[in-house]
């Protein structure tokens, strides 16, 4: 069974490995700048780049997802004004053939 100093050190451990590595880079690349983010531990560093990675694919799918629901408000705009014209151009059709018929056009 660990001690709970254990976990506490290693938290402290932990910070001060990343601030000296953040130092660390700073100092052999001072033209470029590194954030923090970029010294971390290469696992973290992994999962925050698959963080970034879904975050980026959830933004691309909500992208998509809204492109689909425009065209389909223009398909449907575009039947339903397609209905109308067929039922205007039916009614003016029904106009001629019943003036035609009593010899009023």
């Amino acid at each position: 069974m660990k001690p709970s100093i254990t976990l506490g050190y290693y938290k402290y451990v932990s910070i001060l490995y990343d601030r000296l590595a953040f130092l660390a880079r700073a100092r052999t690349r001072p033209s470029t700048p590194t954030t923090y983010v970029l010294s971390r531990r290469p696992r973290q560093r992994v999962e925050l780049e698959q963080t970034a990675a879904a975050a980026a694919a959830a933004r691309e799918h909500a992208k998509q997802r809204k492109e689909r629901e425009r065209e389909l408000e223009e398909s449907e705009s575009t039947q339903v004004y397609t209905r109308t014209a067929k039922r205007g151009i039916g009614m003016i059709i029904c106009v001629a053939l019943l003036a035609s018929s009593r010899n009023d056009w």
